[in-house]
């Protein structure tokens, strides 16, 4: 009996103690900002740009399309850019133009056809050479792009081929300045993105994740979900145009509450070793928002020597050693910034 009751005593013990281990993690989405560092980054006297677009259009299209291209923490200067960036457009090359047959066929509920119905389009091949080319005033060469887009283009239906054929070529002039246009927005769109990469400073926006508890009955869940939950709306606040210093600072506590979970739960049982794995991400989260890559590739480490799912910790890595790279070849330590920051750091 005694024996009996000691065991009784001891499950006791023992059972609320390992089912308040259990730990389950869910996500939290967040998002924030930061400036993509170019790969080519132009020395300070360089930091101003002109754009000239030539093309058979009209000079009023022409220049619309000048006012499209922008790069990111450069100023624009139509007269005295240091850096020119030039688009050449040329004729419209028209291909082959066919009469496009679809027949609409009509069944009764037993499948029998009861009529068909013909609808005709015109499918026109075309071709535009596209070319942009991008200069310092130093005789430098930033960026040079050829490029011949095919596209097809398809008219209204018609009932017969005749009206179809008739639609293309009673609208032809229009039609092939709407081609133009078309190419031409989507060639300058596409480059203008690739120079901003090279030596331009835009603002992009990541959709992140940090890892929360729903673990009701663990000691941990309710710190675990008060501190995520801070820390994700610290996160949200970082804008690429400004400094991160301060947001920086009010971290503190967070971070050195993920970093106290390694010690608190050091025990290579699961539920510890996933609680460690959410704080771990968590702080990697932290450190790369808040431009400390070199301690967000340091805390990935430790998430793959925790053994839950190094798949995060090499993805981390490669997202921190390409921010310190980057960071090297601008001479920068920091990804928050205003223009200003970039003719004076």
């Amino acid at each position: 009996m005694k024996n009996t009751i000691s065991a009784l005593a001891m499950m006791l013990l023992i059972t609320p103690t390992l089912f308040a281990q259990k730990i389950d993690l869910d996500r939290v989405y967040y998002t924030y900002s930061y400036r993509s560092l170019p790969e080519r980054p132009l020395p300070s006297k360089m930091l101003s740009y002109k754009v000239a677009v030539v093309s058979t259009m009209s000079d009023a299209i022409n220049n619309s399309k000048v006012e499209n291209v922008y790069i990111a923490g450069l100023t624009k200067d139509q007269a005295n850019g240091a850096v020119a960036i030039k688009y050449k457009f040329d004729d419209i090359i028209i291909g082959k133009t066919t009469p496009i047959e679809r027949i609409d066929i009509r069944k009764d509920r037993d499948g029998k056809e009861t009529g068909r119905s013909y609808y005709y389009k015109m499918e026109v091949l075309y071709t535009l050479n596209a070319a942009c080319m991008v200069v310092g005033n130093d005789g430098s060469s930033i960026f040079n792009n050829a490029d011949s887009p095919k596209r097809s283009f398809y008219s209204p239906e018609y009932g017969t081929a005749t009206d179809a054929q008739n639609f293309w070529f009673n609208n032809i002039a229009s039609l092939k300045n709407k081609m133009v246009e078309d190419v031409m927005n989507e060639y300058i769109t596409k480059t203008n993105l690739i120079i901003n990469h090279q030596i331009g400073y835009p603002i992009e926006t990541q959709n992140r994740i940090l890892w929360i508890t729903d673990s009701p009955k663990h000691p941990e869940n309710n710190d675990f979900i008060k501190n995520t939950k801070v820390t994700a709306d610290k996160l949200k606040s970082i804008g690429g145009g400004n400094s991160v210093a301060e947001i920086a600072k009010s971290l503190a506590e967070e971070i050195k509450y993920f970093e106290g979970i390694k010690n608190k739960y050091s025990s290579t049982e699961k539920p510890d070793t996933k609680l460690r794995y959410g704080a771990y991400y968590n702080l990697a989260m932290i450190y790369y928002a808040i431009d400390q890559p070199a301690n967000a590739k340091q805390v990935a480490e430790a998430l793959i020597a925790n053994d839950y799912d190094k798949a995060d910790g090499k993805i981390i890595i490669a997202e921190a050693d390409r921010v310190i790279a980057a960071m090297a070849v601008n001479k920068m330590n920091t990804t928050h910034f205003d223009d200003s920051y970039i003719t004076n750091h």
